[in-house]
């Protein structure tokens, strides 16, 4: 069975769940043909385990900025890493020297990392990288129940405008400051892509645990 090394497999899901709305177009793992023809971290190896992911560089709409994720990376001394290829530059671990790369793809639209071989890429504990703490430094909502299923006014139509403008393939379609079907369907979606379970996790209700994520994604209400 082919798989990503379980250190990739462990970022790539802390990223999805600090950037549930994040451009995916140029995520990539296991290597296509063009990879295939060549050496590449991207093809899997005797085992069927790849050693190399692409995050798509999305700094809009609060998606991923890969700028970030490299300067946190290079700073967490993980010796799990092996390189980092972004804007055409390659960093390399062992020397934790970058140089110019020359490759045929520019890396502009996505950031490449490749983890090493053996037990230590496979070694999947959480990333210590504080942009994807999801439980740390979250902001408290004090203020109960910001808005709900029904309701009409200024909140639900700040909430609206953030939600159409920040998170791709929400679904509110207009911001028209009426709490509707359309409304609670988007704020289930968001809710469960940011791991809010339970009775009050069915977009019904944007209570204090919703609001602090929402906070913490930008929102200003």
């Amino acid at each position: 069975m082919v798989r990503a090394a379980y250190s990739l497999a462990t970022l790539l899901g802390q990223i999805n769940a600090r950037f549930p709305y994040r451009d995916k177009a140029s995520d990539g793992g296991i290597g296509d043909a063009a990879h295939a023809t060549r050496i590449s971290d991207h093809n899997p190896d005797a085992s069927g385990v790849y050693h190399a992911y692409d995050f798509d560089h999305d700094p809009d709409s609060n998606g991923l900025d890969c700028y970030t994720l490299k300067s946190q990376l290079i700073a967490s001394y993980d010796n799990r890493i092996k390189y980092i290829i972004f804007m055409r530059r390659i960093w390399y671990a062992s020397s934790r020297r970058e140089e110019y790369y020359d490759g045929v793809n520019a890396h502009d639209r996505h950031l490449h990392l490749s983890v090493v071989g053996g037990a230590v890429g496979d070694d999947s504990r959480r990333w210590i990288l504080p942009f994807l703490s999801t439980t740390n430094n979250v902001p408290a909502w004090t203020g109960g129940t910001y808005c709900q299923y029904g309701d009409r006014g200024d909140r639900v139509m700040r909430l609206q405008q953030h939600m159409t403008t920040a998170y791709r393939g929400y679904n509110a379609y207009v911001a028209t400051g009426f709490y509707g079907d359309a409304t609670r369907s988007g704020i289930a979606e968001f809710q469960d892509r940011v791991g809010i379970k339970g009775p009050d996790a069915d977009g019904s209700i944007v209570g204090p645990r919703t609001m602090a994520e929402l906070i913490q994604r930008g929102f200003r209400p």
